[in-house]
């Protein structure tokens, strides 16, 4: 019963860091059309780079 509660409560944190990291690529997303189709602003480039900067990197993702 411990293990599952430890189980479920990993699974659970697994859910809310997807949940946020898709919260964060609709926005990037969101904010790359704005710049598809208007001048890019000082705010959105800065916002991009703050979510950007959110996203965790694994030593898999770096280029060497």
């Amino acid at each position: 019963m411990i293990i599952t509660i430890i189980i479920g409560q990993e699974t659970n944190k697994i859910k809310l860091n997807n949940m946020k990291l898709n919260k964060i690529y609709k926005e990037l997303r969101k904010i790359d059309e704005f710049h598809s189709n208007f001048n890019p602003t000082n705010e959105s480039k800065a916002r991009m780079r703050e979510l950007i900067a959110l996203i965790p990197i694994s030593k898999y993702d770096r280029v060497r």
